[in-house]
């Protein structure tokens, strides 16, 4: 976790974010970090409105900082500020629309995870005051050199915090034949033994796979539960998270190369989707934001 050092608390004026400023400041104290409150509108909020708000985070923060009140559309506000001001990690609280018991990712949240230049942290409520149990996604298969190095970023940080928070640690690669709906439809009928014996190839594959990455982060992954899921991977890790009672998931967002950097894959975004507790979404290195390019 030392490696975040600029840290930015993305308020939500329409939001409870007693979640998220808490473990602000607790991050932003054991890091000795920078920590910037940022409040994006779209119009210019009153002298007396920026007074309260600076009172109520006088009350909550008890630790140093800076505020940033940013006026225009808060999604290219803030991906801007973070992009220009070398932010590593934000935070902030899931949407909790109308009244509705459950809190979810909206359209601040999910433009974030898209588009901003640096981790994204979204709390959603949980009993207690700390995560019990941490699952870190990663695909140990990968051959393409950026997400050999996002798998990487992946463990060291999700070790890092699930050591950080006295947590269990879980390690998920949900596989698959992605092939095996075709092979079974009526049209080629492959026989069942055959079928087995391509999942039970992958599965080696796999299983290889993840011992090598194992070996090279032997310490960090000593005391880390594993998993390998067969399965469609959003079914396969959301089910994952509920089964496990999960209130951390730490992902990547890649998936292929854009015009002005990566961008997220559907895969992702439907896990991401169909998440039920806190995530932190962690960019590849390289990535620029479109938004940033799209302002400047």
């Amino acid at each position: 976790m030392q490696r975040f050092k600029q840290i930015a608390l993305i308020l939500q004026l329409d939001q409870n974010n007693n979640q998220a400023i808490e473990y602000a400041t607790s991050i932003t104290k054991t890091n000795h970090a920078n920590l910037t409150v940022i409040c994006a509108h779209r119009s210019k909020l009153s002298d007396l409105n920026q007074q309260h708000i600076s009172n109520t985070l006088e009350q909550q923060l008890l630790v140093k900082y800076d505020i940033a009140f940013l006026i225009g559309h808060p999604v290219i506000e803030i991906t801007t500020y973070c992009h220009i001001n070398k932010i590593d990690l934000a935070i902030l609280a899931a949407d909790n629309a109308r009244g509705m018991k459950r809190f979810f990712f909206g359209s601040l949240c999910m433009s974030l995870i898209r588009k901003a230049p640096c981790p994204i942290w979204v709390t959603r409520p949980i009993q207690g005051n700390h995560y019990k149990r941490i699952l870190i996604c990663v695909d140990p298969c990968a051959e393409d050199s950026n997400k050999q190095t996002l798998n990487t970023k992946l463990i060291e940080i999700g070790t890092s915090f699930a050591q950080y928070e006295t947590a269990e640690c879980h390690i998920v690669c949900a596989w698959n034949l992605p092939e095996e709906s075709t092979l079974t439809s009526p049209f080629i009928r492959t026989p069942e033994h055959v079928i087995n014996e391509l999942k039970m190839n992958k599965k080696m594959e796999v299983a290889t796979a993840y011992q090598a990455l194992q070996q090279k982060f032997a310490v960090r992954l000593a005391n880390c539960q594993t998993h390998l899921i067969y399965g469609e991977p959003v079914k396969a890790i959301s089910q994952f998270t509920v089964e496990h009672k999960i209130d951390l998931v730490i992902m990547g967002t890649l998936a292929r190369s854009g015009t002005y950097g990566f961008v997220m894959g559907n895969t992702a975004e439907a896990i991401i989707n169909q998440l039920e507790c806190s995530i932190m979404a962690i960019k590849p290195d390289g990535f620029a934001s479109p938004l940033v390019h799209v302002k400047y």
